[in-house]
C-alpha cells in the first residue's frame, strides 16, 4: 500500500477500516441515514468510492459529485 496526498485512492491503496464500513452498513440496514463529515483530507471520498465498490448486490450505489455545482438548478 502506498501512502498517496492528492486524490481519492481506491483498491490496494485504500486503507482499510472495517470498524467504519461496518457500522455505515449497519446503519443503511436499519434503513437510517449516514453523514460523513470530517476534516479535509483524512479519506471521506475514499471511503464512500470503497463502499461504491465493494458493496452488495441488494444495495444500488449512486456517486455524485455535487462540488462543482454553483447554483440550485446545476445542483
Amino acid at each position: 500500500m502506498a501512502i498517496i496526498a492528492g486524490q481519492a485512492v481506491r483498491g490496494d491503496n485504500f486503507w482499510q477500516r472495517p470498524y467504519l464500513l461496518d457500522d455505515i452498513y449497519d446503519v443503511l440496514a436499519s434503513q437510517g441515514h449516514v453523514l460523513l463529515v470530517a476534516p479535509r483530507r483524512v479519506g471521506k471520498t475514499s471511503l464512500m468510492y470503497k463502499i461504491k465498490d465493494s458493496a452488495d448486490e441488494e444495495y444500488i450505489v449512486l456517486y455524485i459529485d455535487t462540488e462543482a455545482q454553483h447554483t440550485t438548478n446545476a445542483f
